[in-house]
């Protein structure tokens, strides 16, 4: 055994030193350890990153698009329960008519007339019309705004049935009325009542053939960067401490 040069101080004696290789030999495992575990990581991110992308929540999404919109007045003549559309809970539309306002699947729709329409802002079920060509609107539930004199403004959410207007199949659609009623005059007098009526349809957007590119891009980079930076760990020189 060789004896080392060096006096240790805190034994207060020689000690017995190892051959260099074997001295230098856990630093040099440790380093090479590190090092492959740094190069790993660009491979992890790169993964991810292209998982995300190809995951079915990104190649399929669903966003609701107002396909149609229709105003709506009462060409005939509107009461309520209490003569107050301010405090009225029952409401009848002598003669709820379409308007010459359509967008999008009701656009150029002829003017349509649905008779009498009542509704009660205590059940929103009961509010119900339709025809073979407007289509078929129930309403499932009812927004009501804070009270003003003289105005009364509701907004009732549903489910519609298309007609033949514009070509729609299937459904029913989400569907939504916004009902507004002036009264000028105040209690007991006439009552203008008008509304906006809008469908919703689902939207599915399927990401264009570039983004699948992208992702397999950004894999195959990560897997080459990887390779790479363990071909220098295996074969570059050791770095000992």
């Amino acid at each position: 055994m060789r004896r080392n040069d060096a006096f240790n101080q805190l034994e207060g004696g020689d000690q017995i030193s190892a051959s260099p290789d074997q001295a230098h030999r856990p630093y040099h495992l440790t380093n090479r350890w590190h090092t492959g575990r740094l190069a790993v990581r660009p491979v992890i991110l790169f993964g991810l990153a292209a998982l995300a992308c190809l995951s079915p929540a990104s190649r399929l999404q669903a966003t609701p698009i107002i396909i149609g919109m229709q105003g709506f007045t009462d060409s005939g003549v509107t009461t309520t329960d209490t003569g107050d559309v301010s405090t009225a809970m029952t409401f009848t539309l002598g003669n709820w008519t379409t308007t010459t306002f359509g967008t999008g699947i009701f656009a150029g729709m002829p003017v349509q007339t649905f008779g009498q329409v009542s509704f009660n802002i205590a059940d929103p079920s009961g509010f119900t019309f339709g025809n073979g060509v407007f289509g078929a609107f129930d309403a499932t539930s009812v927004t009501t705004s804070p009270p003003v004199p003289n105005v009364a403004s509701f907004s009732f959410d549903g489910l519609w049935a298309p007609g033949t207007q514009g070509g729609l199949t299937g459904g029913p659609f989400p569907s939504s009325i916004n009902v507004l009623l002036i009264q000028p005059g105040g209690p007991g007098s006439p009552i203008i009542s008008n509304a906006t009526f809008s469908v919703e349809e689902a939207e599915t957007v399927i990401p264009e053939p570039s983004s699948f590119v992208l992702s397999l891009t950004g894999l195959a980079a990560g897997v080459l960067i990887y390779r790479r930076r363990r071909r220098n760990v295996q074969t570059g020189p050791a770095v000992t401490v």
